[in-house]
């Protein structure tokens, strides 16, 4: 079961970017620079490059708010530890989630997960390309 990672996979626009978007973002040392020169092609490459561009999540706010630096770095050891071995076993997305932290932090996007009756929204207070719609209950993301 990787219904987690299929659904941010399926969400996230993978479009290669221009090369004048990637001079530009290499001149402000954008984190993803070398994710637009080589696209993640399945669910094992999205994760490796959460775990590579891994960092804390200063420009995400959670329903409105910003969290904590305690929990940023709580957030940061928990994308640092994952086991990406465990990926196809199934993953417990929680609704304070740190991949869909880091997923709003490095792609630029608002990302509301709509757990059962509950919506938690991660947005990027500098930007936002784009939003993804994530819908899960206690045992499957879709």
């Amino acid at each position: 079961m990787s219904c987690f990672w299929d659904t941010l996979f399926r969400n996230i626009n993978h479009k290669p970017r221009s090369f004048y978007v990637i001079d530009y973002y290499a001149k402000k040392e954008y984190d993803l620079i070398d994710y637009y020169k080589k696209v993640p092609k399945n669910i094992q490459e999205l994760c490796l490059l959460f775990k590579e561009k891994n960092k804390l999540t200063k420009h995400v706010m959670c329903n409105g708010e910003q969290i904590t630096e305690k929990q940023m770095k709580e957030n940061y050891e928990h994308v640092k530890n994952y086991d990406t071995k465990t990926m196809n076993s199934g993953y417990l997305c929680s609704t304070f989630d740190p991949f869909l932290f880091l997923t709003s932090e490095l792609f630029e996007v608002k990302v509301i997960n709509n757990y059962m009756t509950f919506q938690v929204v991660y947005e990027n207070r500098n930007k936002n390309n784009y939003e993804i719609i994530v819908n899960n209950n206690d045992s499957h993301m879709w």
